[in-house]
């Protein structure tokens, strides 16, 4: 029996060693360009150095932008017949990235609201713990059960979330490499909106922790709320001479996109 108990608790010490033998650090930042109202283009290259394991990279490419400024805008493709770079410049956007999940159908998986118009209303779902709100001058990401401004303009309902209370949320899934996309904030008026090279859920809360300082220089990542990933996940950037994209390998039925106030 006593050895039984050596043998438990030496399991949960090597557990402990695993879990601790991996972290990653800043490699590379890159700034890839500036926007009108401030708005800034970044790369960061992280690499996960582990003692179990090959090292792995990835790169988170975001644009950060301060909510006085700059807003978020959901904008809606029922067709589904265009893509995210063709709708951010014929409808002059600053910048873009995909938007939240969508059923078979290609009806929205949850709540969206464009333009004060409620396209689909919010489904109940594991998945969907929260919302990307737009009411009035302020943008917000509130958990299901948070109150919702009375004057919201744009919902999109997405999950999950990555990053609360300045720590990655327990529990995330942790097997499954994919692209991401994501919207952020540091609590204080900075915002961010952006893709993750692929990674598991539980990385991509690690990586955007870790390179958060190189986004929000003087308050930590508040929050962090992941959009739908995979085959949706995109960026679309109106750099000068041309603009910066990486593109979505099918069409979705939404977008977030930035453009000044």
């Amino acid at each position: 029996m006593k050895r039984s108990w050596y043998f438990l608790i030496f399991l949960c010490i090597a557990s402990l060693g695993v879990a601790s033998s991996a972290r990653w650090h800043v490699i590379k930042s890159r700034e890839r360009g500036a926007l009108p109202g401030g708005a800034l283009v970044k790369s960061v290259t992280l690499r996960e150095i582990s003692t179990v394991e090959k090292d792995r990279e990835a790169v988170v490419t975001a644009i950060v932008f301060q909510e006085q400024n700059c807003e978020l805008q959901v904008i809606d493709n029922p067709l589904r017949d265009k893509k995210l770079a063709q709708v951010m410049s014929e409808q002059h956007f600053l910048a873009g990235v995909n938007g939240a999940y969508f059923h078979p159908d290609g009806k929205p998986l949850g709540l969206m609201i464009s333009q004060g118009k409620v396209v689909h209303a919010q489904e109940t779902a594991r998945l969907l713990s929260g919302f990307v709100v737009m009411a009035g001058e302020k943008l917000q990401l509130l958990r299901v059960g948070e109150s919702m401004p009375v004057e919201t303009i744009g919902v999109l309902q997405a999950g999950p979330f990555l990053i609360d209370h300045k720590a990655p949320v327990a529990g995330l899934e942790g097997t499954r490499i994919a692209r991401r996309t994501f919207v952020a904030t540091d609590g204080h008026g900075l915002w961010m909106i952006g893709v993750i090279s692929p990674v598991t859920l539980a990385n991509a809360a690690r990586v955007l922790l870790a390179a958060a300082p190189r986004f929000f220089p003087t308050h930590p990542m508040q929050r962090a709320l992941n959009l739908d990933g995979g085959s949706s996940s995109a960026l679309w950037v109106d750099l000068t001479p041309e603009p910066f994209s990486q593109s979505e390998m099918g069409t979705v039925r939404n977008f977030l996109g930035l453009k000044l106030k």
